[in-house]
């Protein structure tokens, strides 16, 4: 399957990741170690702007260019559209939940970070997610407002296109 995504960096890295590639990020991540970028999806989400608001607004890159990638993989999981992979992530969920309450821990101290630790257990290239880019901004919420369709890739080696599409300064206010 192909997969279309989009990565927010620093200006002064696009040379040498499209020579040499990329480097995976650490395993703190919300989906563990791996390559991440943002994804279009019809009206829902721009994964351009998004990769673009990454690297200005969380980054804050001075000078940012976007990546667009190709992906090609059969060996993934897709939690955002595939049923059967939610299933699997919830049964994974409950298990996880169920030992750290056991180990005398309060639920509000449990990451999904350990869910998707256990998911890089299996034979996968790379976990596509749904969220919300609001979820930690000051209160509880209810309304999704800034969906984000994001894939973590766990191999590089199923990269197989990066075209830089966009470049730009951050603007000082």
């Amino acid at each position: 399957m192909f997969f279309e995504g989009y990565h927010g960096t620093d200006s002064d890295s696009v040379t040498s990741i499209i020579k040499n590639g990329y480097n995976l990020s650490n395993n703190k991540q919300s989906l563990g170690k791996g390559v991440y970028f943002f994804q279009d999806y019809y009206n829902l989400c721009n994964g351009l702007e998004e990769a673009k608001n990454w690297a200005i607004h969380v980054k804050k890159f001075e000078r940012w260019s976007v990546l667009k990638v190709n992906i090609d993989t059969e060996k993934y999981i897709d939690i955002f559209l595939d049923v059967k992979h939610r299933e699997m992530f919830d049964v994974i969920k409950k298990e996880l939940i169920k030992k750290h309450l056991e180990a005398g821990k309060n639920i509000k101290t449990f990451n999904e970070n350990a869910i998707f630790r256990k998911l890089e257990e299996q034979d996968i290239d790379l976990i596509r997610v749904l969220v919300d880019a609001t979820k930690d901004i000051g209160y509880p919420k209810y309304v999704v407002r800034r969906p984000q369709v994001q894939i973590c890739v766990k191999t590089t080696k199923v990269i197989v296109d990066n075209i830089l599409i966009k470049q730009g300064k951050r603007v000082s206010l």
